[in-house]
């Protein structure tokens, strides 16, 4: 039995003792479903907005592009990112002369920068600064 399955039982057992979650079931079940596969994470927001229409939920309406399933949003996520053999992402000294251009010059962010070099922005703050990770490298 999936967490969803086993959760939406749980919860169905607790309602007829007394205890009911009615007004935030549905997204309960929905971030459920979304974790186990069922849905994607559209569907998920497109029912927080009708949540919000119908006055269950307060905020405001949003857009959504996760066409992905949970697990397969994540493997699309791991996919996409440049990675070196041992797992960490890296820049090479002429990488990190360009992001201190780029940074210093073209007044780019450091989140644009990480976005643009596929490594994370604390990886480019440090080449902004000079540092190194690690033991030094000869």
């Amino acid at each position: 039995m999936q967490v969803g399955e086993r959760f939406s039982q749980e919860m169905c057992d607790s309602n007829a003792r007394g205890r009911c979650l009615h007004k935030k079931r549905r997204e309960l079940l929905a971030l459920l479903d979304y974790f186990d596969g069922k849905i994607t994470g559209d569907c998920v927001i497109a029912l927080f907005n009708d949540e919000m229409r119908n006055g269950v939920r307060v905020g405001k309406l949003r857009a959504s592009s996760l066409p992905y399933t949970y697990t397969d949003g994540r493997r699309a996520y791991k996919t996409s990112h440049k990675r070196n053999p041992l797992g960490m992402c890296a820049l090479n000294e002429e990488d990190k002369k360009t992001v201190r251009r780029e940074y210093l010059d073209a007044g780019s962010t450091i989140y644009q920068l990480a976005s643009k070099y596929g490594v994370a922005p604390s990886t480019i703050l440090l080449a902004i600064r000079g540092l190194q990770r690690g033991p030094e490298t000869q």
